[in-house]
């Protein structure tokens, strides 16, 4: 899986998205399946002045292994934790999450053992209201990379990002 054409372009936009913070910024770097995993050290914000910093990360985002499926939900209450609170999120993905821990998944998604479409907007649109309500400043962006068969997740990840003032990426298959 580490070596999957899919893993390893988002594995390089990680690494582009890293190279292209603003400079005198902070950051923080994230990855989540079921759960949430603070890849950067400690739980605290990095400046972007500190190369080695960003140079361990890109060796660590490099070393991850996808598994499980996602749980965007877990991902946000952590992101509601960051103190001081995020101003800009940037997340890289392909498609709508897969997990939901929420008492408000639709009971016909708690019964099956595919994950519909109808079921990951479920999941989606509930992770997306709390984080709404949680992060009302935080401006909320998207690099969704090409997907099969999750044909909704675009407009799903382009409304969030709209109703924050952030944006939505969907690259050409040769990016990065």
């Amino acid at each position: 899986k580490i070596n999957g054409k899919k893993w390893q372009r988002a594995v390089r936009a990680s690494s582009w998205l890293l190279s292209s913070l603003p400079k005198d910024s902070s950051f923080q770097f994230l990855s989540y399946n079921e759960n949430v995993e603070y890849i950067t050290p400690k739980k605290k914000w990095h400046s972007t002045i500190n190369e080695e910093v960003i140079s361990n990360l890109i060796f660590s985002i490099s070393e991850l292994v996808p598994k499980k499926g996602t749980n965007i939900g877990n991902l946000f209450k952590e992101i509601n934790k960051l103190n001081p609170q995020a101003t800009d999120i940037y997340l890289i993905t392909d498609g709508l999450p897969t997990i939901s821990n929420t008492s408000r998944s639709s009971d016909r998604c708690k019964k099956r053992n595919t994950v519909s479409t109808y079921c990951r907007e479920v999941y989606f649109n509930t992770a997306k209201r709390n984080f709404l309500k949680e992060s009302p400043n935080t401006t909320f962006n998207t690099i969704i990379l090409p997907m099969e068969g999750d044909n909704t997740a675009f407009y799903n990840y382009w409304n969030l990002s709209m109703s924050t003032g952030g944006v939505v990426l969907s690259p050409s298959k040769d990016w990065p």
